[in-house]
């Protein structure tokens, strides 16, 4: 059997306790990094929010922007007379276009005379 002196159960414990303190400070240090990974972590998820808000407001703008200057499809009775050229197409035209290139700007949109401008194009 082992006879432990007082100076042997003395130094064991001056161990045991500055073994505790060590991994009482690197428990807290490991806390301290944790604490600034999630902080870090907020303000990424904060800035990827504020990011994608920006370019969803962009897009809005830009499709807002499209649509005041697109025009849209009509009736055949709200033509002028001019452009009433087969009654038994009743909707679906292009309205009348004031500039040259809203006319070359429609050839690109589906209406009631995409397919004829397209095989005269193309043909």
């Amino acid at each position: 059997m082992l006879k432990f002196t007082a100076e042997v159960l003395e130094k064991a414990f001056v161990v045991i306790v500055k073994a505790e303190e060590v991994a009482h400070r690197a428990r807290e240090h490991a806390e301290e990094i944790a604490r600034h990974a999630c902080e870090r972590c907020e303000e990424m998820a904060r800035n990827a929010c504020d990011r994608a808000e920006e370019v969803a407001r962009h897009a809005c703008e830009k499709c807002e922007a499209v649509a005041r200057h697109a025009w849209t499809l009509v009736h055949h009775h709200h033509l002028p007379k001019w452009l009433r050229d087969n009654e038994f197409l009743t909707k679906g035209h292009r309205p009348q276009l004031s500039s040259f290139g809203s006319c070359f700007r429609s050839i690109f949109r589906v209406h009631t005379e995409t397919g004829n401008i397209w095989t005269h194009l193309l043909g």
